[in-house]
C-alpha cells in the first residue's frame, strides 16, 4: 500500500556503498491500490540520479494511465517449444516427465523450473489438470460455476487458462497423430 511506497522512497534515498545506482523491482504492480500508485507516481516523476524502477505487471490495464505515461513498456512473449525443450534438458528434466512438464509450463521457463523443484506445486498442477479434464465432460452450468471460483485470483485464473489450453493442445495433437496429420502435428507441436 501507500506505506510500502513511502518505505521504498526512503530506501531509494539512502546512499549506496558501491556504485551510484539503485534499482527497485515492483512485482505485481497491477495489484497496487490507486492510492499506492499515486504515491509511486510522485517518485516516478522525479526518481533522482541513478534510480531505476521496474514495474512487473501481468495486466497493465490495471495500472493508472499516469503511471503508464511515466514508464517505458516492454512486453515479453512465451518461450518457443524448442527452446523450452532445450531448457528442460539443461535443468535435468527428461524422460516421461519432460513432455508433462513442458505442457504444464506453457512456454514459461520459471514454471518449468518450479515443476522440477517443488513437489507441492507439481501436485497442484496435476490436480488442476484432472479438474480441467473432468470439466470438459461436465454440464455447462458446472463449468461456469467452477470457473467463477477463480475470479479475482490472478494466479488461479492463469493456471486454469493455461491448463485448458494444454488440454486443447493435447487433444489437437492426438487427433493429428500419425498418417496424413503428421505435418500438421509437427507444426502444432512447435507453435502451441
Amino acid at each position: 500500500g501507500v506505506d510500502d511506497v513511502r518505505e521504498l522512497r526512503r530506501l531509494m534515498a539512502l546512499s549506496t556503498r558501491v556504485g551510484s545506482r539503485r534499482i527497485a523491482i515492483i512485482d505485481g504492480a497491477e495489484d497496487m491500490t490507486h492510492d499506492a500508485q499515486n504515491a509511486l507516481l510522485k517518485i516516478l516523476e522525479e526518481p533522482g540520479e541513478g534510480k531505476l524502477f521496474i514495474l512487473v505487471s501481468h495486466d497493465a490495464s490495471r495500472l493508472l494511465p499516469t503511471v503508464l505515461s511515466r514508464a517505458v513498456s516492454l512486453s515479453f512473449s512465451y518461450v518457443s517449444y524448442a527452446d523450452m525443450q532445450k531448457f528442460a534438458r539443461e535443468i535435468g528434466v527428461s524422460g516421461r516427465d519432460e513432455e508433462e512438464f513442458l505442457l504444464c509450463a506453457g512456454g514459461r521457463p520459471g514454471i518449468l523450473a518450479r515443476m522440477l523443484e517443488d513437489a507441492e506445486f507439481r501436485a497442484g498442477a496435476e490436480e488442476r489438470k484432472k479438474m480441467i479434464a473432468a470439466l470438459s465432460k461436465a454440464p455447462l452450468f458446472e463449468r461456469m460455476r467452477t470457473v467463477g471460483t477463480f475470479a479475482g485470483n490472478r494466479e488461479a485464473e492463469d493456471e486454469f487458462f493455461f491448463g485448458f489450453l494444454r488440454m486443447l493442445r493435447e487433444n489437437l495433437l492426438s487427433a493429428l497423430d500419425g498418417g496424413e496429420g503428421a505435418r500438421e502435428r509437427a507444426i502444432l507441436q512447435n507453435t502451441l
